[in-house]
Protein backbone atom coordinates (compact mmCIF):
# COMPACT_ATOMS: atom_id res chain seq x y z
CA UNK A 1 0.00 0.00 0.00
CA UNK A 2 0.98 3.64 -0.58
CA UNK A 3 -0.06 7.00 -0.04
CA UNK A 4 -0.59 9.53 -3.05
CA UNK A 5 1.10 12.81 -2.65
CA UNK A 6 -1.44 14.06 -4.77
CA UNK A 7 -4.77 13.31 -3.69
CA UNK A 8 -3.57 11.94 -0.45
CA UNK A 9 -5.30 8.49 -1.13
CA UNK A 10 -4.16 5.17 0.20
CA UNK A 11 -3.89 2.70 -2.63
CA UNK A 12 -2.30 -0.39 -3.73
CA UNK A 13 0.78 -0.98 -5.58
CA UNK A 14 -0.49 -1.90 -9.00
CA UNK A 15 -2.15 1.93 -9.01
CA UNK A 16 1.19 3.65 -9.36
CA UNK A 17 3.85 3.52 -11.90
CA UNK A 18 7.09 2.15 -11.22
CA UNK A 19 9.99 4.80 -10.91
CA UNK A 20 13.26 3.11 -10.68
CA UNK A 21 14.73 6.69 -9.08
CA UNK A 22 12.43 6.45 -6.26
CA UNK A 23 13.52 4.59 -2.63
CA UNK A 24 10.73 1.83 -3.50
CA UNK A 25 10.82 1.69 -6.94
CA UNK A 26 6.98 3.36 -7.57
CA UNK A 27 6.42 7.51 -8.04
CA UNK A 28 5.24 9.27 -5.57
CA UNK A 29 1.95 9.97 -7.42
CA UNK A 30 -0.75 7.85 -8.87
CA UNK A 31 -1.89 6.60 -12.14
CA UNK A 32 -4.53 8.60 -12.12
CA UNK A 33 -3.17 11.62 -10.77
CA UNK A 34 -0.10 11.13 -12.95
CA UNK A 35 -2.36 10.85 -15.94
CA UNK A 36 -4.21 13.71 -15.33
CA UNK A 37 -0.80 15.63 -14.93
CA UNK A 38 0.60 14.30 -18.14
CA UNK A 39 -3.31 15.78 -19.69
CA UNK A 40 -3.22 18.67 -18.84
CA UNK A 41 0.30 19.32 -19.64
CA UNK A 42 -0.18 17.93 -23.43
CA UNK A 43 -3.37 20.63 -23.66
CA UNK A 44 -0.72 23.37 -22.47
CA UNK A 45 1.86 22.13 -25.14
CA UNK A 46 0.49 20.56 -28.42
CA UNK A 47 3.29 20.80 -30.05
CA UNK A 48 5.92 20.20 -27.54
CA UNK A 49 3.99 16.47 -26.68
CA UNK A 50 3.85 15.66 -30.59
CA UNK A 51 7.33 16.11 -30.67
CA UNK A 52 8.25 13.67 -27.27
CA UNK A 53 5.44 11.31 -29.10
CA UNK A 54 7.36 10.86 -31.97
CA UNK A 55 10.64 10.54 -30.38
CA UNK A 56 9.82 7.99 -28.35
CA UNK A 57 7.65 6.22 -31.31
CA UNK A 58 11.41 6.06 -33.00
CA UNK A 59 13.50 4.89 -30.16
CA UNK A 60 10.69 2.31 -29.08
CA UNK A 61 9.34 0.74 -32.62
CA UNK A 62 8.61 -2.70 -31.79
CA UNK A 63 6.87 -1.44 -28.66
CA UNK A 64 5.21 1.05 -30.01
CA UNK A 65 3.72 -1.27 -33.14
CA UNK A 66 2.63 -4.03 -30.52
CA UNK A 67 0.58 -1.72 -28.91
CA UNK A 68 -0.69 -0.69 -31.64
CA UNK A 69 -2.04 -3.92 -32.57
CA UNK A 70 -2.96 -5.02 -28.99
CA UNK A 71 -5.53 -1.90 -29.61
CA UNK A 72 -6.50 -2.70 -32.55
CA UNK A 73 -7.71 -6.48 -31.17
CA UNK A 74 -9.13 -5.73 -28.16
CA UNK A 75 -11.30 -2.79 -30.66
CA UNK A 76 -12.10 -5.33 -32.91
CA UNK A 77 -13.27 -7.95 -29.81
CA UNK A 78 -15.30 -5.04 -28.31
CA UNK A 79 -17.38 -4.61 -31.18
CA UNK A 80 -15.87 -5.86 -34.66
CA UNK A 81 -18.31 -5.07 -36.51
CA UNK A 82 -17.34 -1.28 -36.24
CA UNK A 83 -14.07 -1.94 -36.87
CA UNK A 84 -14.42 -3.96 -40.21
CA UNK A 85 -16.33 -0.58 -41.35
CA UNK A 86 -14.28 1.83 -40.22
CA UNK A 87 -11.68 -0.14 -41.52
CA UNK A 88 -13.08 -0.54 -44.92
CA UNK A 89 -13.75 3.76 -45.03
CA UNK A 90 -9.70 4.11 -44.25
CA UNK A 91 -9.09 1.67 -47.06
CA UNK A 92 -11.79 3.70 -49.41
CA UNK A 93 -9.98 6.81 -48.50
CA UNK A 94 -6.49 6.10 -48.81
CA UNK A 95 -5.94 3.39 -51.85
CA UNK A 96 -2.43 4.69 -52.16
CA UNK A 97 -1.31 3.72 -48.36
CA UNK A 98 -3.28 0.87 -48.71
CA UNK A 99 -1.43 -0.80 -52.24
CA UNK A 100 2.04 0.20 -50.38
CA UNK A 101 0.67 -1.92 -47.49
CA UNK A 102 -0.32 -4.44 -49.64
CA UNK A 103 3.05 -4.70 -51.33
CA UNK A 104 5.09 -5.09 -48.12
CA UNK A 105 2.96 -7.26 -46.78
CA UNK A 106 3.72 -9.53 -50.05
CA UNK A 107 7.11 -8.73 -50.29
CA UNK A 108 7.97 -10.05 -46.32
CA UNK A 109 5.83 -12.90 -46.83
CA UNK A 110 7.33 -13.72 -50.09
CA UNK A 111 10.85 -13.72 -49.07
CA UNK A 112 9.69 -15.84 -46.03
CA UNK A 113 7.93 -18.21 -48.12
CA UNK A 114 10.24 -18.00 -51.44
CA UNK A 115 10.27 -21.93 -51.73
CA UNK A 116 6.47 -22.31 -51.70
CA UNK A 117 5.52 -19.17 -54.13
CA UNK A 118 8.61 -21.10 -56.59
CA UNK A 119 6.46 -24.20 -56.49
CA UNK A 120 3.07 -22.94 -56.55
CA UNK A 121 3.81 -20.64 -59.45
CA UNK A 122 5.17 -24.20 -61.19
CA UNK A 123 1.86 -26.21 -60.75
CA UNK A 124 -0.45 -23.42 -61.65
CA UNK A 125 2.16 -22.63 -64.76
CA UNK A 126 1.62 -26.43 -65.17
CA UNK A 127 -2.44 -26.63 -64.95
CA UNK A 128 -3.11 -23.68 -66.27
CA UNK A 129 -0.29 -23.00 -69.59
CA UNK A 130 -2.60 -20.64 -72.55
CA UNK A 131 -3.26 -18.45 -68.60
CA UNK A 132 0.29 -18.46 -67.97
CA UNK A 133 1.44 -17.34 -71.26
CA UNK A 134 -0.96 -14.78 -71.29
CA UNK A 135 0.10 -13.64 -67.72
CA UNK A 136 3.73 -13.45 -69.09
CA UNK A 137 2.94 -11.80 -72.37
CA UNK A 138 1.06 -9.18 -70.35
CA UNK A 139 3.46 -8.52 -68.16
CA UNK A 140 6.52 -8.59 -70.90
CA UNK A 141 4.41 -5.81 -72.52
CA UNK A 142 3.93 -3.84 -69.39
CA UNK A 143 7.39 -3.83 -68.72
CA UNK A 144 9.61 -3.57 -71.74
CA UNK A 145 12.80 -2.05 -69.17
CA UNK A 146 12.64 -4.76 -66.87
CA UNK A 147 12.03 -7.83 -69.84
CA UNK A 148 15.31 -5.74 -71.87
CA UNK A 149 17.45 -5.58 -68.78
CA UNK A 150 16.76 -9.52 -67.48
CA UNK A 151 17.24 -10.66 -71.23
CA UNK A 152 21.07 -9.17 -71.34
CA UNK A 153 21.69 -10.38 -67.74
CA UNK A 154 20.44 -14.10 -68.98
CA UNK A 155 22.55 -13.77 -72.00
CA UNK A 156 25.91 -12.86 -70.00
CA UNK A 157 24.81 -15.83 -68.01
CA UNK A 158 24.35 -18.25 -70.40
CA UNK A 159 27.49 -17.68 -72.52
CA UNK A 160 29.49 -17.62 -69.34
CA UNK A 161 28.21 -20.84 -68.34
CA UNK A 162 28.08 -22.09 -72.22
CA UNK A 163 31.14 -20.75 -73.34
CA UNK A 164 31.15 -23.92 -75.83
CA UNK A 165 28.17 -22.94 -76.96
CA UNK A 166 29.01 -19.47 -77.96
CA UNK A 167 32.06 -20.76 -79.77
CA UNK A 168 30.31 -23.15 -81.89
CA UNK A 169 27.33 -20.33 -82.25
CA UNK A 170 30.10 -17.68 -83.75
CA UNK A 171 31.48 -20.58 -85.93
CA UNK A 172 28.17 -21.19 -87.67
CA UNK A 173 27.45 -17.42 -88.10
CA UNK A 174 30.88 -16.39 -90.02
CA UNK A 175 30.66 -19.82 -91.83
CA UNK A 176 26.86 -18.65 -93.47
CA UNK A 177 28.49 -14.83 -93.68
CA UNK A 178 31.33 -16.51 -95.80
CA UNK A 179 29.05 -18.54 -98.30
CA UNK A 180 30.88 -22.25 -96.28
CA UNK A 181 27.31 -22.88 -95.28
CA UNK A 182 24.17 -22.02 -96.39
CA UNK A 183 20.67 -21.96 -94.17
CA UNK A 184 17.44 -24.12 -95.76
CA UNK A 185 14.27 -22.18 -95.87
CA UNK A 186 12.43 -25.95 -95.37
CA UNK A 187 13.29 -27.75 -92.09
CA UNK A 188 14.60 -31.78 -93.41
CA UNK A 189 13.09 -33.10 -90.56
CA UNK A 190 9.22 -32.16 -90.81
CA UNK A 191 9.37 -30.21 -94.31
CA UNK A 192 8.13 -26.97 -92.30
CA UNK A 193 9.11 -23.63 -93.84
CA UNK A 194 7.16 -21.55 -90.95
CA UNK A 195 9.87 -19.65 -89.32
CA UNK A 196 13.65 -19.60 -89.10
CA UNK A 197 15.82 -22.51 -89.48
CA UNK A 198 18.34 -22.98 -86.66
CA UNK A 199 21.56 -24.65 -86.76
CA UNK A 200 21.52 -27.96 -84.03
CA UNK A 201 24.80 -29.03 -82.99
CA UNK A 202 25.24 -32.78 -81.63
CA UNK A 203 28.96 -32.27 -80.62
CA UNK A 204 29.80 -28.92 -79.70
CA UNK A 205 33.57 -29.87 -80.38
CA UNK A 206 32.95 -29.95 -83.74
CA UNK A 207 31.05 -26.64 -84.67
CA UNK A 208 30.32 -27.32 -88.18
CA UNK A 209 28.96 -30.76 -88.14
CA UNK A 210 25.50 -29.15 -87.64
CA UNK A 211 21.91 -30.29 -88.36
CA UNK A 212 19.24 -27.94 -89.89
CA UNK A 213 16.06 -27.66 -87.95
CA UNK A 214 12.85 -25.51 -87.62
CA UNK A 215 12.49 -24.37 -83.88
CA UNK A 216 10.23 -26.81 -82.94
CA UNK A 217 11.70 -29.87 -84.24
CA UNK A 218 15.28 -28.26 -82.73
CA UNK A 219 13.16 -27.82 -79.43
CA UNK A 220 12.75 -31.53 -79.52
CA UNK A 221 15.99 -32.90 -79.85
CA UNK A 222 17.39 -30.81 -77.29
CA UNK A 223 14.34 -32.53 -74.81
CA UNK A 224 16.18 -35.66 -75.52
Amino acid sequence: MKTCRKCNETKDLEYFYKYSKSWDGFDTQCKSCVDARNKAWQAKNREAAQEVKERWKERNRESYLAQQRERARVRYAEDPEKHLERHKRWVKDNPEKMKEIQRETHKRHYAENREEYIERTKAWRLENPEKAREANRKWKQNNPEKVNKDARIQVKKYRERYPEKRRAVSHVRYAIKMGRLVRPTVCPKCDSSTGRIEAHHPDYSDPLRIVWLCKKCHMVEHRK
